[in-house]
């Protein structure tokens, strides 16, 4: 009887290891169809790939098909997916994670459960963060019959009329500067951005370039001797 309490003491504290070694900002519900994303905090050691990542049914190993991506935006990483439609309870599977646990290399598999409940959401976006250089768009599905005009902070406060189905917004790249990490809001969604812009006094059309003359264009003084 102690050997087996012995184990499962052991086996706990692996397992905690585990699970501190990677977190992550998920919700325990979604909307079904709503845009998950999802910031992974934690020591990770080799760069993640979409290839890693995997939706199952919770007890389940067969994998749901979803509408997702990951990438890593400045320091961090971020997963976005459009969650199902089906009222069920799931799982995000990320395998083969090279961390360190209680400071050792170790290579694990992450798993967190989630699940979809309640009315189908207003509407979804994709994709569920930015990472530009340029003008860039999202498109909105929208799950109602009816326009619905939302706001966004992008590249100013503005409002922006959805149509029943899919609606392309664009987002022009004015004001950018330098490398920007920064949030961008889209009605009920905030999404993370990482931003390339033009340096200061480039000619990347942003409105810190000013043409700059100069009168005369020719300056003489004599110095007498």
């Amino acid at each position: 009887m102690r050997k087996r309490v012995f184990v499962f003491v052991l086996l706990s504290i692996f397992l905690s290891g585990f699970s501190s070694a990677i977190s992550t900002d998920m919700k325990s519900t979604y909307a079904p169809a709503e845009t998950m994303i999802i910031k992974i905090s934690g020591n990770i050691v080799d760069p993640l790939s979409v290839k890693q990542v995997q939706f199952i049914r919770a007890g389940n190993v067969q994998e749901v098909p979803m509408t997702y991506d990951l990438k890593k935006l400045g320091d961090t990483y971020y997963l976005w997916a459009i969650a199902p439609k089906s009222i069920n309870s799931y799982t995000l599977v990320v395998k083969d994670v090279s961390t360190t646990v209680a400071g050792t290399p170790a290579k694990i598999e992450f798993r967190q459960n989630f699940s979809v409940s309640g009315n189908l959401t207003a509407y979804s976006l994709s994709p569920g963060f930015i990472l530009a250089d340029r003008e860039f768009q999202i498109q909105v599905q929208l799950y109602t019959d009816e326009p619905k005009s939302v706001s966004t902070n992008f590249p100013k406060e503005r409002s922006v009329s959805l149509q029943p189905g899919t609606t392309t917004v664009m987002f022009p790249f004015e004001n950018v500067v330098g490398t920007q990490v920064r949030t961008i809001t889209f009605g009920t969604y905030t999404l993370p951005a990482y931003l390339v812009g033009g340096s200061l006094g480039s000619s990347s059309g942003s409105a810190l370039d000013v043409p700059l003359s100069f009168a005369p264009t020719l300056l003489s003084r004599t110095l007498s001797l």
